[in-house]
């Protein structure tokens, strides 16, 4: 066999399983950073933030992440998302539960049905990671600082995500990159 032949065939090769690995992650699972352990897309229909969605709680000391959640959801969809105590998920709610089956470093487990979200955790810190899964999870506009006119779905998945290491982090490369003040700020809080 000649070189030109042997080349040819090695390109056709990598592109074939490029190709394959471009499907391979072309998957619906919904792109969260950083990557949660596991996560599970299930059937059904989405699950809808509308202005007669609530944010429920129970455990000690979720009352404030609850408002946090709230503050982060409030500006882009323009509802009200009023913050009651509650033992247990209702219909058209999302529920944080502070509860102890949850195990890992900040370790959350999230669900999301047609009815409501459902998002449990053993320490503030794991809730707090789970809050921000989903922000994530819901459409790029919800970090728009005024009312945006747009569906507020989220598809019906179950992640569980724990810390790998006792630390988080990401970088900002501020030396090589020209960064202005509005961007390092939408930066910030998006993490």
């Amino acid at each position: 066999m000649c070189i030109h032949t042997i080349l040819k065939v090695i390109a056709l090769k990598t592109i074939t399983h490029l190709c394959l690995v471009g499907t391979l992650f072309a998957s619906s699972t919904p792109p969260i950073i950083p990557a949660p352990q596991q996560i599970k897309p299930e059937s059904g229909n989405p699950y809808t933030i509308s202005n007669t969605t609530a944010i429920t709680y129970s455990g000690e000391n979720v009352h404030s992440i609850a408002a946090l959640l709230a503050g982060s959801l409030r500006p882009a969809t323009g509802f009200a998302l009023p913050l009651k105590a509650a033992k247990t998920p209702a219909d058209d709610t999302i529920h944080l539960d502070l509860r102890s089956d949850v195990t890992g470093i900040d370790g959350y487990m999230l669900k999301v049905t047609q009815n409501n979200i459902r998002l449990r955790a053993a320490t503030a810190g794991g809730l707090l990671c789970g809050v921000q899964t989903i922000r994530q999870l819901l459409p790029e506009s919800i970090y728009s600082k005024k009312v945006e006119q747009t569906t507020w779905n989220i598809d019906p998945v179950t992640i569980s995500d724990y810390a790998e290491y006792p630390w988080r982090g990401v970088m900002l490369d501020v030396s090589r990159y020209f960064l202005n003040k509005e961007y390092v700020l939408r930066y910030l809080d998006m993490m």
